[in-house]
């Protein structure tokens, strides 16, 4: 699983730096996962790995992955309110 925990911290820190929105940067990610022929299981569930993977970066040294904390915040914010996430764990 550490090719897909790459993919996700470098589609999400590069989604951001390059002013996606939380959308587009899911879409990427599944895009990735589906052209590898990864199983739609894992798939469907970049949303909620999105939201693991952008916690576990906040854990780390702020701007380690090009992007700040604060950015990062943004971000699981928004992953969680459009897709009706549960972050309760991450707080």
């Amino acid at each position: 699983m550490s090719q897909h925990s790459n993919i996700l911290t470098f589609e999400i820190s590069q989604g951001i730096i390059d002013g996606l929105s939380t959308t587009r940067i899911v879409q990427r990610i599944q895009g990735i996962l589906d052209a590898c022929e990864w199983d739609d299981a894992t798939v469907d569930a970049v949303p909620s790995d999105c939201l693991y993977s952008a916690h576990t970066m906040l854990m780390q040294k702020d701007g380690l992955y090009g992007v700040s904390h604060d950015q990062l915040k943004r971000f699981i914010q928004n992953i969680t309110l459009e897709y009706n996430l549960n972050p309760v764990g991450f707080n």
